[in-house]
């Protein structure tokens, strides 16, 4: 993929590359299953957080690459994230081991592996369908930041390039201590339901005061509950991990990350043209806070949906 975007001579071949990424992509799904295998009930929350973490560090790093590179040549960043991508190759092939025993594998079923079957997969766990539905609209109100981020920055704040970039090392920084260092740390002291609740709540409420951000300052100073929201995410995967048996992570955890993946396509289609509708010329209320105001919403209900979930469930207060 990436080394198809570096030798690309038209946007032919830029979608060609992103098409063989989008089917060869299922990286996460495994990664999550894997830390599923190889971690007991009580840390998969930690576990789980440091994807989040390496995520957020990856955004951190990974813009201020991009950046510096592709003004010696615009080719030059595609080479260097193909030769990180070999070297996971290189990693994963010599030194990491197979994380299933024998007697938790299973024979493979080709009609399961058929794009989309993954989600009708779901309906098999009903005991947690109220957790999932809470995670999937969480994720999809998440999807807020990605489509509009940039253009809020810059429609509201006059934002530079520069700028945008800090903002987002910003959030990469905060998003990596929170799922990387406090989720752990959280959960031992507060237990699984106090951690799902409460970061919902500070999901919910950082979201909203997202969308009334009048300074730069605000944005900033809101981004630390939003950001320690985050705390839920992990949390909410470790218990839906541990509502299923060792033979069926990978299918779960492919369940899951088919989920967020049609987040990632609706976010689209729902935020983007909500700010446009809010900050055209014509309209009759300006309010480019609007998508964040639409995604609190989404992430209240999460939060009532979750709360039912984890007293349903019997999630220990502890």
């Amino acid at each position: 993929d990436y080394l198809i975007h570096a030798w690309a001579p038209s946007i032919v071949w830029l979608f060609l590359g992103r098409f063989l990424a989008g089917i060869t992509g299922a990286s996460f799904t495994v990664a999550s299953a894997y830390i599923a295998d190889v971690s007991t009930k009580e840390n998969k929350a930690k576990n789980f957080g440091l994807i989040g973490a390496a995520f957020g560090i990856g955004f951190i790093i990974g813009p201020g690459i991009g950046g510096f590179f592709g003004e010696i040549d615009i080719r030059l960043p595609f080479y260097i994230a193909a030769g990180l991508t070999f070297a996971n190759f290189l990693f994963g092939y010599f030194f990491v081991p197979e994380s299933l025993t024998m007697e938790n594998r299973r024979q493979i079923n080709y009609a399961k592996m058929i794009p989309g079957v993954s989600l009708f997969a779901l309906r098999n766990y009903k005991g947690i369908l109220l957790l999932i539905s809470a995670f999937f609209l969480a994720n999809l109100a998440g999807q807020a930041l990605p489509s509009t981020w940039s253009y809020y920055g810059i429609e509201r704040y006059d934002w530079n390039p520069r700028q945008i970039g800090l903002s987002l090392m910003v959030v990469g920084l905060l998003v990596a201590v929170v799922q990387g260092f406090l989720v752990g740390k959280l959960v031992t002291k507060f237990g699984k339901r106090k951690v799902i609740i409460y970061g919902f709540l500070l999901w919910t409420v950082g979201m909203f005061l997202f969308s009334f951000a009048h300074e730069p300052w605000m944005l900033y100073a809101f981004l630390i509950p939003y950001a320690l929201g985050g705390i839920a995410g992990p949390t909410v995967q470790g218990v839906i991990s541990n509502q299923v048996s060792e033979k069926e992570q990978g299918i779960l955890q492919g369940s899951i990350t088919g989920l967020v993946s049609i987040t990632a396509i609706l976010g689209q289609f729902i935020f983007a043209p909500v700010f446009y509708y809010f900050i055209r010329p014509e309209t009759s209320i300006y309010f480019p806070g609007a998508p964040y105001a639409l995604a609190a919403v989404l992430l209240l209900i999460a939060f009532i949906l979750a709360t039912t979930a984890i007293k349903r469930m019997n999630v220990e207060p502890e």
